[in-house]
């Protein structure tokens, strides 16, 4: 299942981001027309049938207290249809 999370947290983000990308997570998706779309800054996708939303949530919450990062508010589901902007790709 595809799953999506969003969150907000207090500092490091490119290290908690780094930590999404280390388990399977990107920070964009791939249209049906082969277009990548880059994602919130803050936003990272799993497209893998063996993931769901509360393991999405556990893994970020594992990674800000390893980190020492405050999470301050996250959401993740499950999705199948999107659409997007393509927009501009990451400095990171």
């Amino acid at each position: 299942m595809n799953t999506l999370i969003t969150y907000d947290i207090s500092d490091k983000h490119s290290e908690v981001k780094e930590g999404l990308l280390a388990l399977g997570f990107d920070d964009f998706g791939i249209s049906d027309a082969g277009l990548k779309c880059y994602l919130p800054n803050t936003t990272m996708v799993i497209l893998a049938n063996n993931y769901n939303y509360i393991l999405a949530k556990e893994e970020l919450i594992k990674i800000c207290k390893r980190l020492d990062v405050k999470l301050i508010r996250c959401f993740a589901f499950n999705f199948t249809d999107w659409t997007a902007l393509q927009g501009e790709p990451y400095d990171i």
